[in-house]
């Protein structure tokens, strides 16, 4: 049985893609290339359908990313892999919550397409893409079961602007060689949809993705590149990069996520 020792846990649009590509490089580490999403999607399938994914030569580090994770249940991975490292890395809240935004505009989500982000930050009752930044909510949970220095808390911004120092800094949590990863650009960048048709067929594709509850990786998989794909033909260069937040709504997001990025700091010592 092969279980990983290191979980990318968080946050979405953080930057835990770009982590990976360059945790990947390094001739010690192994990753599971996709998104498994056991622990807040499939745990009904069982540890071994789980550990299938891995399958190592003999790295030292066997690893996977789900960025949804620190959302889930701290307790449910703590059963089965108690003695892995984590990994968490954050962006400042407000720019997490418009990411996301147009993350999900551009995949088509009619819930997201027909709003503006001010619809979507004013409107009344739970909002997942402002919830997802409040870091110290979910940390507090994550230290009952694991002890704080067996979880790394990292910037999305010092990854970054300050690539080389952060990864070193990865590179001596999980006790490997430090080493100088290739560059591989910008390849998070938003970008607002270009074309309708484009953007209703990943749409299309994105609510596949949402009813295959059942987590057929196959079908996962084919979705997912689906997506990545008409992403691509959507990006038609820097003139269609999602236009700077409004001031006064950014204003808004900073007094709202203020306590909780106090908190944060007190807990982990990380702050914008």
């Amino acid at each position: 049985m092969i279980k990983p020792n290191v979980l990318i846990i968080g946050a979405a649009k953080s930057g835990t893609t770009a982590l990976r590509h360059y945790l990947v490089q390094h001739k010690d580490v192994w990753f599971y290339m996709e998104e498994i999403h056991y622990f807040d999607a499939c745990l009904d399938k069982g540890k071994d359908w789980y550990f299938k994914h891995f399958t190592p030569k003999d790295e030292k580090i066997i690893a996977e990313k789900t960025p949804a994770y620190y959302l889930c249940n701290p307790k449910d991975i703590y059963d089965i892999c108690q003695d892995a490292k984590l990994i968490m890395i954050m962006r400042n809240p407000v720019d997490r919550a418009y990411s996301e935004y147009w993350m999900w505009r551009l995949h088509g989500l009619p819930q997201y397409n027909l709003k503006s982000f001010e619809q979507i930050v004013f409107q009344q009752g739970d909002i997942p893409i402002l919830d997802k930044g409040k870091y110290a909510k979910y940390i507090k949970h994550w230290v009952k079961y694991f002890p704080i220095q067996q979880i790394l808390f990292l910037k999305a911004e010092d990854l970054y602007y300050n690539r080389q120092e952060t990864i070193n800094k990865v590179c001596d949590f999980l006790e490997i060689d430090r080493f100088e990863p290739d560059s591989i650009g910008d390849i998070h960048t938003g970008f607002i949809p270009t074309s309708r048709f484009l953007t209703s067929l990943s749409g299309f594709f994105a609510i596949i993705r949402g009813l295959n509850k059942r987590r057929i990786m196959w079908l996962h998989i084919f979705v997912v590149k689906c997506i990545r794909f008409i992403k691509k033909l959507q990006l038609r260069g820097i003139k269609n990069k999602y236009p700077k937040m409004n001031a006064e709504t950014r204003k808004y997001l900073e007094d709202y996520f203020a306590p909780y990025n106090n908190e944060l700091y007190e807990l982990v010592g990380i702050k914008w």
